[in-house]
């Protein structure tokens, strides 16, 4: 049988609970979801290729 649980981690007991869950991990696997600032979908490689490309060009100042 699996349980799925929410735990406000913003409170003391949440975390509390949260590192007691974390010491059994033969039997207990934690989902943590993505922060709000991270999308889900994220990006493509392609995506993140030219925009580490575009960086490149404007730190250096010329043309990659």
């Amino acid at each position: 049988m699996t349980v799925t649980a929410e735990i406000d981690v913003a409170s003391h007991t949440g975390r509390r609970i949260l590192r007691d869950l974390e010491k059994h991990p033969r039997v207990v696997s934690l989902l943590y979801p993505l922060s709000d600032h991270v999308s889900a979908a994220g990006c493509t490689l392609d995506e993140s290729y030219i925009k580490g490309l575009n960086k490149l060009s404007k730190h250096y100042e010329v043309e990659v």
